[in-house]
């Protein structure tokens, strides 16, 4: 009778271990891919089917340099397909707003994207700079100021790139890519149209407008006392632009602006119209091209 060495008894046990080991791990593996597996759904952060009945979207934020409760905050208004806007700074001045940029946050916003989901606990929300204190709010109104999406947008991992957001109506804590993070911002102007005969009035194409950028920013307050320049802007229709041109010590303009709306405008648009009244900067080139006009 052969007799196996206990070295090699050993080693025919802990192949037999390992053996069983490797079955084991190799039934779990599905579960522990399924445990591993981060918990994701496929949405949109305002749903497609609304994307026609935006009326209206706010953009806001805490502004801890005014009060502890104040919310800095930028409102775009839909003017029968052209877009203005106004920043809570001083509210009582209303400026065109770059249709352009307005139509591509809308499509961002409802384009289906993969989410992951970080968090089920309200607890969480300020691990993620997702408190009301700390996030940036985009709401999506429709008419009769009914919410159609609000949104908290938080920490942006730029690792990742990827940003934490969640809904007004849920505590889940959602990652999503961070693409939307260029329109998160109130900056007036950049949400202003670009143009010195704006849109709202002309209709024009970016190609019929592209030489009349006005490039300056837009200002916080009216120009105040005598222009040094006044001009006068008629499209055919009725429709019209009225400036004020006063000259600073550095050479630039500041310019007050008035609109003037269309003789077929309905009533809704004509009044939003006749309602623009906003200041921005331009340079001495700028001033000079329009002269030429």
């Amino acid at each position: 009778m052969k007799y196996i060495s206990t070295k090699k008894g050993m080693l025919i046990f802990l192949g037999f271990d390992l053996a069983l080991l490797l079955i084991l791990f190799v039934a779990l593996l599905p579960f522990i891919r399924q445990k591993q597996a981060p918990d994701t759904q496929d949405s949109a952060l305002l749903n497609p089917k609304y994307t026609s009945q935006v009326h209206s979207i706010t953009l806001s934020m805490q502004d801890n340099s005014v009060d502890l409760f104040h919310r800095h905050k930028i409102t775009l208004l839909n003017c029968e397909g052209t877009w203005v806007g106004s920043d809570s700074t001083n509210d009582s001045l209303i400026w065109p707003a770059d249709n352009q940029s307005v139509q591509n946050l809308i499509a961002l916003a409802s384009t289906v994207t993969t989410m992951y989901k970080r968090s089920d606990r309200v607890t969480s929300w300020k691990d993620f700079d997702l408190e009301e204190s700390d996030a940036f709010c985009l709401t999506f109104y429709g008419e009769a100021d009914s919410v159609l999406s609000q949104l908290y947008f938080g920490r942006e991992d730029t690792l990742t790139q990827r940003i934490a957001v969640r809904t007004s109506s849920r505590g889940t804590v959602w990652d999503i890519p961070s693409d939307i993070m260029t329109y998160l911002t109130l900056n007036q102007s950049f949400w202003a149209d670009p143009y010195i005969y704006p849109r709202l009035v002309t209709g024009l194409s970016d190609a019929e407008s592209s030489s009349l950028l006005r490039r300056g920013l837009i200002q916080n307050a009216l120009c105040q006392g005598n222009a040094d320049t006044t001009f006068s802007k008629d499209f055919g229709d009725g429709s019209g632009l009225r400036l004020s041109l006063f000259k600073q010590d550095d050479g630039s303009y500041l310019v007050n602006a008035v609109c003037v709306p269309g003789l077929a405008d309905s009533e809704f648009r004509a009044r939003t119209v006749r309602a623009v009244n906003y200041s921005y900067a331009i340079s001495a080139w700028t001033y000079e091209h329009l002269m030429e006009e």
